[in-house]
């Protein structure tokens, strides 16, 4: 189902957890491109249906912690049994698959790293174990209220999502309409998604991968396709966004899950991976037509975890300021290039680079030049500097 890179034994290579019906795998990265499968080992194996999962160091003690979401209990022996009437199997009124209504949820699960190669599964103790039984789907960590501690969200089907903090208090307000998105997203079945600057200019656009569960729809008139767009909306900086997803005018309309982000080429400009059902992925890749500038981070924890999960960049240029976190899980069910990326529009030097590590450590680097990938060592500062072969 989904799949989550993270480095869990802080040896410096990336860990891959798969999660998917009836036991999930931890695979060990050994290096050269060789894989250990440490499920067994570790206590990671789970059960049920698994379906998100994402790394992320919720105690900073130096080690990812991994949390995994649960879809429903099923028992493929026992298959459920629904009737021709039943509301759970139809949509528009013609008959689909069924599900989820009428099915019992499943609880998620926290493994916390012990540290020694071998987890311990502490939801309840935790309070994330999902006493409802929501249909949980996406899962990300991540400091929203800026207190040092990753919080956690967890995006549920059919239901209301949950929101879990460690401490603090932060506030939202549901905007769509106002920021032009509603419209144009409102018939489309949305996935894999993300806040991603493709255009360097220093403002976030958002890219969704679309695609309907329902084969059916494909023959009744005036709903939703099987297949449908993808969509792109460049952020204009006026907190609104302009609907530019003529750019896949040519790439056929697909039914797509999963979307992963990430500079593939080094050029500088951030790249997509998109999943379709029953088919090849695809891979979208960046021209960088805008010729704007950009840079990028790569954190590697001493004190924190060795991928630094969940540390935080502050990137100062001109009068651009910009904040993004290191993640190991996202989007839907995908994993996203783990280095943080920034455009700087004209921009060609960044007055100063600020990190809050995981460990609580604070690190500040001034006067970086645009256009190359910096690998900033914590408590060590700058050990390689790399030029993106872009036309920066």
């Amino acid at each position: 189902m989904g799949i989550a890179v993270g480095d869990y034994d802080n040896d410096g290579l990336p860990d891959i957890y798969v999660t998917g019906y009836g036991g999930n795998a931890l695979y060990q990265n050994l290096g050269k491109c060789k894989f250990q499968d440490v499920t067994e080992r570790s206590g990671v194996a789970a059960s049920g249906f698994s379906t998100g999962s994402a790394w992320g160091d919720y105690d900073r003690d130096g080690h990812v912690d991994l949390f995994v979401s649960r879809y429903v209990h099923f028992d493929i022996s026992k298959l459920p049994s629904f009737g021709s009437d039943e509301k759970t199997c139809r949509f528009k009124g013609i008959r689909v698959q069924c599900g989820p209504w009428g099915m019992q949820g499943e609880s998620d699960l926290l493994f916390h790293n012990r540290g020694d190669d071998t987890f311990e599964e502490v939801s309840k103790k935790a309070g994330v174990d999902d006493p409802s039984r929501y249909y949980g789907l996406g899962v990300e960590w991540g400091d929203f209220d800026d207190d040092g501690w990753p919080d956690l969200y967890v995006a549920n089907d059919s239901g209301p999502n949950y929101l879990y903090r460690n401490l603090g208090k932060a506030e939202f307000t549901d905007v769509p309409s106002a920021a032009k998105l509603a419209q144009p997203t409102f018939l489309n079945v949305g996935w894999g998604t993300g806040m991603v600057d493709f255009s360097n200019t220093g403002w976030l656009d958002i890219f969704i991968a679309n695609g309907h569960v329902y084969p059916q729809m494909d023959g009744i008139a005036g709903a939703a396709r099987y297949a449908e767009p993808m969509q792109l909306f460049r952020n204009r900086g006026d907190a609104t966004f302009e609907d530019i997803s003529n750019v896949f005018a040519e790439i056929p309309n697909a039914s797509r899950r999963g979307a992963a982000f990430g500079d593939l080429n080094n050029d500088g400009n951030m790249d997509i991976v998109v999943l379709n059902m029953d088919g090849p992925p695809q891979l979208l890749l960046n021209q960088g037509g805008e010729h704007n500038r950009s840079i990028l981070f790569k954190l590697i924890g001493t004190k924190s975890n060795k991928m630094a999960i969940g540390a935080k960049l502050t990137v100062s240029a001109g009068k651009m300021v910009q904040t993004a976190e290191v993640h190991a899980g996202g989007s839907y069910l995908s994993s996203n290039d783990p280095r943080l990326h920034f455009g700087l529009a004209s921009e060609s030097h960044i007055n100063e680079v600020t990190i809050r590590w995981p460990s609580g450590e604070k690190q500040i680097l001034r006067d970086l030049s645009a256009g190359f990938m910096y690998t900033i060592v914590e408590s060590k500062g700058i050990t390689e500097k790399v030029s993106l072969h872009s036309v920066q």
